[in-house]
């Protein structure tokens, strides 16, 4: 994750995408942050529209950016 974040465009960007996405499988499992608990992603799909998807044992998180309104969405569905 940090070589991805390294060499993105837009390191900022990146970090709370990645952050969104994890928060809400988190939220999704009815667990929070803790320093042994979080999750690194198995992979990366970037889609149509700017929506990324990660992968999570299993689990798809879809983060969809708002550029107008300076927002990310991000979606987990166990």
């Amino acid at each position: 994750e940090i070589a991805l974040l390294n060499h993105s465009s837009n390191p900022l960007e990146y970090f709370f995408t990645v952050w969104c996405a994890k928060e809400a499988y988190l939220k999704a499992l009815g667990t929070g942050f803790s320093e042994d608990q979080i999750p690194e992603f198995d992979s990366i799909v970037n889609l149509k529209h700017a929506v990324t998807q990660f992968n999570f044992k299993n689990t798809v998180v879809l983060v969809y950016p708002n550029q107008v309104l300076d927002h990310i969405l991000a979606v987990c569905q166990l």
